[in-house]
């Protein structure tokens, strides 16, 4: 309970699931369950997020340096940049759901 005061002027805070209401306001990360191995699979998960976005942007970023300047000059008809930006989002999106070929991890069962 006195622990949310330490918590909200703490540079990086974490509550458990299971803590008091202060705590889980006052934290900056809120953990629902009551295991650790969870926080470092969500550190896993947010570092692999952070990767796949610098991706997807230094995508966005080499094709519009290409594609659109192309279109400008006219090397390319109208439908050829429609079809490349559309093929451009997909591959982004296609980037972004490797996400979900991260492995969970095993717990072992609880006995209450």
């Amino acid at each position: 309970m006195n622990d949310g005061p330490v918590l909200s002027i703490a540079d990086v805070s974490i509550a458990m699931g299971q803590g008091a209401a202060i705590s889980q306001t006052r934290s900056d990360l809120l953990l629902m369950s009551n295991r650790l191995s969870d926080l470092m699979f969500g550190l896993g998960v947010a570092e692999k997020a952070f990767r796949l976005i610098r991706e997807n942007l230094m995508w966005a970023i080499v094709y519009n340096l290409i594609a659109i300047p192309a279109a400008v000059a006219g090397w390319l008809e109208p439908w050829h940049a429609a079809l490349g930006m559309s093929l451009s989002s997909l591959l982004v999106v296609l980037n972004a759901l490797r996400l979900y070929l991260l492995p969970r991890p095993a717990f072992p069962l609880t006995v209450e």
